[in-house]
């Protein structure tokens, strides 16, 4: 019967071998296993490198657990090889580091204690971040979308002229801006924001921010304009986006002339405005108007 192969062990300095740690013995080892120490064994690189045989994390450092206390614990085997290379522990707030950057390898040969300012020194020799003071590889930088229009408002621009802001918009099709006020973050239009950075000053009070594009979303500061609630109305009735007009058939309405008569008549038997404008599915303040023959003077 053959004799079983023992694993090759790796000569290092001497030290006391870490508490907890059960020496394993494997069966059928290749001649490239070696026990780094106790319990913990690798595969020989041609590189130099000594891969350990145990599982991977995510991040790619080898893992063992270990009973302590009755607890079961997880820890970074390199760091383990490490602290038994040292006799000690490792000083809290330093790492066990790699010369050779390879995080699953345990060659004691390959293995430092540093501190994280050394750490990140190691690794800025060997370019593997832009500067000292970062710890991790460097991260692409996020694309920034569109234009600038005005400090902290982007835009894209659309073949019609518009400027669409990058921003979240609101339900209604408004982007918002938030600023923060006196430690308080608060909302406002971009738009608006724009126009007023157009005009130099405030929108005045009772005034709206208006689009001559028709397009909440666009704060191209060339289609903003400052006017009145009368002046946004009249503009919406000329370009036939306002839903009716007082003495004016409008392309956009509701009901047909049958539907008004009937509201009319509906109205001189005492029912109900709200009834009515439930049954019609329209407004109440619009069957008030018409009551008042406000609009759709057109239809007897």
């Amino acid at each position: 019967m053959a004799d079983k192969k023992q694993p090759r062990s790796v000569e290092t300095a001497a030290g006391m071998p870490i508490q907890h740690l059960n020496k394993v013995g494997v069966a059928q080892m290749d001649d490239n296993i070696v026990e780094v120490i106790p319990g913990i064994f690798g595969e020989v690189q041609p590189t130099g490198c000594i891969i350990s045989t145990l599982t991977k994390s995510s991040s790619g450092y080898a893992n063992k657990r270990l009973r302590i206390n009755g607890e079961w614990k997880t820890f970074t085997v390199h760091r383990l090889v490490l602290e038994n290379i040292l006799g000690r522990p490792i000083r809290p707030e330093y790492f066990a580091c790699h010369t050779c950057d390879v995080r699953n390898c345990i060659n004691p040969n390959h293995l430092w204690e540093g501190s994280r300012l050394e750490n990140s020194q190691d690794r800025f020799k060997k370019g593997r971040i832009k500067d000292v003071g970062s710890t991790s590889a460097p991260k692409p930088q996020k694309q920034v979308r569109g234009i600038e229009v005005i400090p902290g408002i982007r835009a894209e621009i659309q073949p019609n002229g518009c400027m669409i802001c990058t921003l979240a918009k609101r339900s209604d099709g408004y982007a918002i801006k938030g600023t923060k006020i006196k430690g308080k973050t608060q909302s406002f239009y971009a738009h608006r924001l724009v126009l007023e950075h157009k005009l130099g000053r405030p929108v005045k009070p009772g005034y709206f921010a208006c689009h001559s594009c028709d397009d909440r979303g666009c704060v191209n500061p060339d289609h903003l304009w400052e006017g009145t609630p009368a002046d946004n109305s009249r503009d919406a009735i000329e370009k036939n986006r306002f839903p009716f007009v007082p003495g004016k058939i409008c392309p956009n309405r509701k009901l047909k002339p049958e539907q008004v008569r009937e509201i009319r008549y509906l109205l001189s038997e005492g029912i109900s405005k709200a009834k009515i404008a439930r049954t019609f599915a329209i407004s109440r303040s619009q069957i008030i108007l018409l009551a008042r023959g406000e609009i759709y003077r057109d239809f007897f």
